[in-house]
């Protein structure tokens, strides 16, 4: 485990990435808060660092939304279908070794996909972060 001075050396210089995944989970609306300052400070602590906070909508708006002077706020587009079946093949390659298992997977969930259908399982494979399950 490294020490704290390898972590201080690349915040103090500007060349860390700081990865904070899910400020909607947090459990209270004041850890929200809370939080959201430590990031805040954290950034004006250490300025050049490159950070990313992931918040679902929901859970993200006022008061814990992160100050839009300081931070870029981008959405994730939607999947179109196309994107979909490039992302289950990708997926699989590399989950699955054996090929024609992997191939089959494919195949059964692009074919899920494409099928009318199906529409609700589609319009939730829109979601990258759903479409892994």
């Amino acid at each position: 485990m490294a020490d704290a001075s390898f972590f201080e050396y690349y915040l103090e210089n500007g060349r860390a990435i700081l990865l904070f995944d899910g400020l909607d989970e947090l459990g209270t609306p004041k850890l929200k808060g809370v939080v959201r300052n430590r990031i805040q400070t954290l950034s004006t602590s250490y300025p050049g660092n490159t950070m990313i906070v992931t918040s679902r909508i929901v859970g993200y708006d006022n008061p814990f939304r992160l100050d839009e002077r300081e931070f870029a706020h981008f959405r994730l587009t939607k999947l179109r279908l196309h994107d979909m079946e490039q992302f289950v093949e990708d997926w699989y390659r590399v989950r699955i070794e054996n090929e024609s298992e992997r191939d089959a997977s494919v195949q059964d969930l692009i074919r899920i996909l494409r099928d009318d259908e199906h529409i609700a399982i589609r319009e939730l494979a829109e979601n990258p972060l759903l479409l892994n399950y």
